[in-house]
């Protein structure tokens, strides 16, 4: 009888003992804290990264913007502005293969025949043509597990988010030959006034004036 006193006061003794409450708290707590630091540094780290590269799209937009001799030599600007930002400067250090930060190769939509970006928004009535340079921006950082907490996505599928650059193209000398050429601007501008005429009756064949394009083209 006297030994089975003894077990129950032993027993309650054990349950009266809130001693290891502390470590539990303690170890919740450190994870939680951990886990906190670990999301704010994410994210920061994220939005920082996140303006590079929109300055990387913007700085590639800029080069596709500008007039050249015709578009594939404006696209071929972009690109090589794209490979020198990303591969032969310090800020292409962010986006190396099986870092955090990853880049795509810009998608270029140049406007020629349609070639823009208006097509992918659900509601493109009365919209301005989109042109411009986008860059698909994949966050690894963001995709962690944490103890206890789980997952922060369900599928494991790292985040992404289009950066564009929309930036309207200026005419190639291509573009403003054709429109002198075809559209017969040229002959128009001679029509406005018949002063002009004098200046090249034959339209074109006079060799001492001849049809010019200006930066506005």
């Amino acid at each position: 009888m006297d030994r089975v006193i003894h077990k129950i006061q032993k027993r309650s003794s054990c349950l009266n003992n809130n001693g290891g409450f502390l470590s539990a708290d303690f170890l919740f707590s450190l994870i939680l804290g951990i886990t906190v630091s670990m999301m704010l540094f994410a994210l920061c780290f994220t939005f920082s990264t996140i303006e590079i590269a929109q300055y990387i799209a913007f700085s590639v937009s800029r080069a596709h913007m500008a007039g050249h001799e015709d578009s594939d030599k404006q696209i071929m600007l972009a690109n090589n502005k794209y490979d020198y930002l990303t591969k032969k400067t310090i800020l292409g250090l962010l986006f190396r293969p099986g870092s955090w930060f990853e880049l795509k190769a810009p998608d270029i939509r140049n406007g020629i025949n349609g070639n823009d970006f208006q097509s992918d928004y659900q509601y493109n009535e009365n919209r301005v043509p989109q042109t411009g340079v986008r860059l698909e921006f994949t966050a690894k950082i963001l995709n962690f597990k944490v103890a206890f907490l789980g997952k922060s996505s369900e599928d494991d599928k790292p985040f992404t988010a289009r950066v564009t650059g929309l930036l309207f193209r200026e005419p190639t000398s291509k573009e403003c030959r054709e429109q002198f050429k075809n559209i017969n601007r040229y002959g128009a501008i001679l029509n406005l006034d018949r002063r002009f005429s004098v200046l090249d009756p034959s339209r074109g064949n006079n060799p001492a004036y001849f049809p010019m394009e200006d930066n506005g083209c």
